[in-house]
């Protein structure tokens, strides 16, 4: 950890991030005197309390004995980090200076802070690398082998199903039948042709035999 101090980039972050932290810091400063007891502002309690229609509890009487440790705690707080910070990076020879780089311990730390506890890390080398990679590729092996198999079986199935109908039931049943009815007509039509001679009086004969024929059939059945 020797050598030249980490420093801060002068642009680390770009005012798409900079922009709404300043909206919320903002907010979160102002927002806080909604409801300040110790300048009698009671704004949340009133909208609270007319929006819900319930009787809000009064907050605690506030004085300002009890909040001084607090406040001055704060302040001490804030005083001792500023002067510790201008101490250990500042430009000023001390012995704190530079005791980021001579410590591993407090050199690992100050890294860490630095590079906002690796969260950009995790989420361009673990989130996004996992996704564009790993993930990625898992997802097209997917796309390849099962469900375009599953495609391309189905198609082949499909088409071997309709080659069988067209081979067996197309040709073989339907058109089969279609031309054995047609056959048959056909048959039929030339053991006739000599008798469609166009003589009406071999037409009546063949009316006749017909009669006699139904004639004899009748005696038959009822003797």
């Amino acid at each position: 950890m020797r050598g030249k101090p980490l420093g801060f980039a002068p642009d680390d972050s770009p005012w798409q991030i900079t922009v709404p932290l300043i909206i919320l810091g903002t907010l979160a400063l102002v927002s806080g005197y909604l409801n300040a007891a110790p300048f009698h502002t009671e704004y949340f309690h009133e909208w609270l309390h007319s929006s819900i229609g319930v009787e809000v509890p009064e907050a605690p009487v506030f004085e300002w004995i009890n909040a001084v440790p607090s406040i001055v705690l704060v302040a001490l707080g804030f005083a001792v980090s500023l002067l510790l910070c201008k101490a250990v990076f500042g430009e000023k020879k001390n012995a704190l200076q530079g005791l980021t780089t001579r410590n591993q311990l407090l050199g690992a730390g100050h890294k860490f802070l630095v590079n906002k506890y690796y969260l950009d890390a995790l989420y361009e080398k673990v989130i996004v690398h996992g996704i564009a990679h790993p993930i990625s590729k898992a997802a097209y092996w997917t796309n390849q082998h099962i469900l375009d198999g599953i495609v391309n079986a189905v198609g082949k199935g499909g088409r071997r199903s309709g080659e069988l109908v067209y081979k067996y039931i197309d040709q073989g049943l339907v058109d089969g039948a279609v031309n054995g009815s047609g056959a048959t007509a056909r048959g039929a039509g030339g053991a006739l042709q000599p008798v469609q001679s166009g003589k009406v009086n071999l037409y009546g004969a063949l009316l006749f035999g017909a009669a006699a024929v139904g004639a004899l059939v009748l005696v038959l059945v009822n003797s």
